[in-house]
């Protein structure tokens, strides 16, 4: 539990990551080890159920099977909610919009845009990447292209 008392949004590391105890330490992994780290650590959050977790029992995007409405206020609900579930479990990340794409070609696959603030080293930095929800309900990060 100490370990948690000295958490600052500028830590390079996830929990998941100091948890399992990496060789690195969390100042000597560099811009490119961070993104990957936040990467990561969205990956886990972000294909959580809320519930499965006894600790924080709102991790995780609900199952989109309880979503009701229209289409398109689906597809803004679940913006905000990715948006919200990015800000309460990710603390590297400061700020951050997440936007819907929708993609005609792929009716089935829901996509966003989702532009972060992330602390790193004392500094705030844009990135920015695409994400996506496929056919079997798992979220994808593309961010091979972080600005």
């Amino acid at each position: 539990m100490a370990a948690l008392l000295n958490w600052s949004r500028d830590s390079s590391v996830s929990l998941f990551e100091r948890i399992q105890k990496k060789d690195e330490s969390p100042s000597s992994i560099g811009l490119k080890g961070f993104i990957y780290s936040i990467k990561n650590n969205l990956n886990h959050i972000l294909n959580t159920h809320p519930g499965t977790s006894q600790s924080a029992v709102t991790l995780g995007i609900m199952d989109l099977n309880d979503a009701t409405g229209s289409a398109i206020d689906i597809y803004q609900n679940i913006a905000k909610i990715i948006q919200e579930c990015i800000l309460n479990f990710e603390p590297r990340i400061v700020d951050v919009k997440v936007r819907p794409l929708p993609n005609e070609d792929q009716p089935l696959t829901l996509f966003f845009y989702v532009e972060a603030i992330v602390s790193f080293q004392e500094h705030q930095r844009l990135i920015s990447f695409n994400l996506h929800l496929d056919n079997d309900h798992r979220y994808y990060l593309d961010m091979n292209n972080v600005i």
